[in-house]
């Protein structure tokens, strides 16, 4: 690895809290796809693999409503999450310390939390310039939704690189785009990766949480591309601790939800009778050749091929289909994206004409590009020149749309700004009707700074439009917003905010409501509590609430009250007693659309036993006060669940609902 100098300090450090100020970026989150179980040396060529792809995506899923009464769930995660407050850096606990230049070991009982992540092991060691630290010894890492046991973990928090050994590794669904709708836990040898990079020798997959997994897959050779594919090879499928299938080389796309490994059969209305297969063909280095080929009986042969590149510095993707018979369709896109030593450059096109499934009879263009220079005028500041532009044609319609954005990231010590310029311009036409066209400029400015009482904000944002526009208003305008942001930590000392876990908001502004195209000028003073339990304790807490008071210039006020309170007694590893209260509402009135907030005021529950070891029981329903008050029914669905496992490797599940307003 290469290493960059950064420029903290280490300060006083004692056997039980200290602190190391000034961090750089820590992150952990190239840890959440380490894969390594066995003892095994550090191969160099499994390191040279972090260095390629540099690019990933994030995509969020919406809370399931807690009333709805759902199928049993599976067996409980192996390790739990936890939630980890987002300090920069603290340390918690160690036994004791050596420090010789910027060198420092610390031994024994050591814990530290960094920005959301809880490290736990034995032994750490780390280099405070170059901030690269090595943990060995019972390693544990949580938060964020990173859930890591291992024996040895080496990570470089600046270019966030790491090799790992011995490590096991629990993804959530959050972290795997939802791809999967349970965990994930992954296993290995030696794994050595990047944030979007992983490699990983002798490793294997399975979302079976007992201690010998009843199904799995594992590969001599394991390679993920965060949001793009993984590579498998010398795969093994087992099931039973039995190999049942063999192959050589696996590809499975992770941006397409579409892909299949084996033929399939079918009939659909608009393809009639079809069969389709992809085929992936091995290629030298980083490459990977998929090709593609449809036969149906309504439109024709379709046939498609896509090539994947990656580099050390550049990487990518480019897809072609062409349908050959009655459907004209032509589908291409490609996604390209190199360093230089001063940024990146990135492009992105989707070409769709005559796309029968999701724009018949339409041409659509869509093109992203994006040009990053870094360091510009100044160290610690990101430059970005950003094009996003869509085109839509059909027979007497067209449509085009495209924002030039200009964005400008900066530090100067502890005060942090984000400046933003957009022009966005729409244009439209109809046959035999009139052309139209709107140009508008948006700018956005964020600054940052930390104070002693916690983080003093500014922010300004505006829609300017270009031209003549009769009747504009900026629907998000902000024309300014000042605001102070702190918590028990600033207020209190770190001692005793963890008794006093709250956040404080004090906030004066203009608003811009595009509803009654009017300017408000609004004060607001907020406070957020949030404190849990321990997972391990028997009986937990988890309790949040939140108080908002808010002034206009029109001489009216609201406040806004929130509680939420979960009681759970734990029974056994997946047995146990839950109680769940949620309040909100808003007294008094607000003239602004963002600050309207609707009413929640109810009680649920659920109650999981087992009266003998093979069977498991379960109710669930809830209670909601409002409708109580509007004496409408207040009793929730119940749900009734079983789930009886007669021996090893079989299992009935049923579950049972009774509609309370039926």
């Amino acid at each position: 690895m290469i290493f960059s100098n950064s420029d903290f300090r280490f300060s006083n450090i004692d056997s039980r809290k200290s602190k190391i100020e000034n961090p750089k970026s820590l992150s952990l989150l190239a840890l959440s796809l380490v894969a390594a179980s066995a003892r095994a040396q550090i191969d160099p060529s499994a390191i040279s693999a972090i260095q390629a792809l540099r690019e990933g995506n994030v995509i969020r899923q919406g809370v399931p409503n807690p009333l709805q009464p759902t199928g049993f769930p599976d067996p409980p995660a192996k390790r739990p999450d936890e939630v980890v407050p987002q300090q920069e850096f603290e340390l918690i606990s160690v036994d004791d310390t050596e420090q010789e230049g910027q060198s420092v070991r610390l031994k024994g009982n050591v814990e530290f939390v960094a920005r959301g992540y809880r490290v736990r092991c034995d032994e750490a060691y780390g280099n405070l310039r170059q901030q690269v630290w090595t943990c060995s010894g019972n390693v544990f890492i949580t938060g964020n939704g990173a859930n890591i046991v291992g024996e040895r973990i080496t990570v470089d928090f600046i270019n966030e690189n790491y090799v790992a050994e011995n490590t096991e590794t629990q993804l959530t669904p959050e972290q795997l785009q939802y791809r999967l709708t349970d965990k994930l836990y992954v296993a290995g040898k030696l794994s050595a990766g990047t944030r979007w990079l992983t490699h990983t020798q002798d490793g294997s997959l399975t979302t079976c949480n007992l201690e010998r997994p009843h199904y799995g897959i594992e590969a001599r050779d394991l390679e993920i591309r965060t949001g793009k594919r993984a590579i498998f090879r010398d795969t093994r499928i087992r099931l039973f601790s039995k190999t049942v299938l063999r192959v050589p080389f696996l590809v499975v796309p992770l941006e397409d939800r579409t892909y299949r490994n084996l033929p399939y059969f079918g009939r659909s209305e608009d393809e009639g009778y079809f069969v389709k297969n992809t085929y992936a063909i091995p290629m030298k280095g980083n490459a990977a050749l998929v090709t593609r080929q449809d036969f149906m009986e309504k439109l024709g042969v379709g046939l498609g091929l896509e090539y994947g590149y990656a580099a050390p510095t550049v990487s990518g993707v480019a897809r072609v289909y062409k349908i050959f018979g009655q459907a004209k369709t032509l589908n291409f896109s490609n996604d390209h994206r190199q360093a230089f030593n001063w940024g990146s450059i990135s492009l992105q096109n989707d070409y769709q004409q005559d796309n029968y499934l999701t724009a018949p009879g339409q041409t659509l263009l869509n093109t992203r590009g994006t040009l990053t220079y870094n360091n510009l005028f100044a160290d610690r500041a990101t430059t970005r020149l950003t094009l996003n532009r869509n085109e839509n044609k059909s027979t007497g319609y067209s449509n085009t749309t495209q924002t030039i954005g200009l964005n400008d990231q900066r530090r100067f010590g502890n005060l942090r700004t984000d400046s933003q310029v957009n022009l966005l311009s729409t244009e439209s036409s109809y046959s035999g009707g009139t052309q139209t066209e709107t140009e508008r400029v948006q700018v956005k400015l964020l600054a940052n700074q930390e104070i002693g009482l916690g983080t003093a904000q500014v922010q300004y944002q505006r829609t300017i439009p270009v031209g003549e526009t009769q009747g504009f208003l900026g629907s998000s305008d902000l024309t300014p917003v000042f605001s102070l942001q702190s918590d028990a930590r600033h207020l209190f000392g770190a001692e005793r905010a963890r008794d006093i876990p709250i956040r404080t908001e004090l906030s004066w502004g203009q608003y811009a409501d595009s509803r009654k195209k009017t300017q408000t000028e609004r004060t607001s003073i907020g406070m957020t509590y949030a404190k849990s339990t321990p997972s391990t304790e028997r009986l937990t807490f988890d309790t949040s609430a939140r108080f908002r008071q808010s002034l206009y210039s029109d001489d009216t006020a609201q406040y806004v009250l929130g509680l939420n309170e979960n009681i759970r007694y734990r029974l056994g590893p997946d047995t146990g007693i839950n109680l769940r209260y949620g309040y909100l509402r808003p007294y008094g009135f607000t003239p602004l659309s963002l600050d309207s907030t609707g009413q929640t005021n109810f009680v649920s529950t659920d109650v999981n036993v087992r009266p003998i070891r093979s069977l498991l029981l379960g109710a669930q329903t809830g209670y909601d006060l409002l409708r109580l008050q509007r004496s409408e029914i207040a009793w929730q669905q119940l749900g009734l669940r079983s789930e009886w496992t007669p021996r090893s490797g079989i299992l009935f599940r049923s579950l049972l609902t009774y509609d309370t307003f039926q």
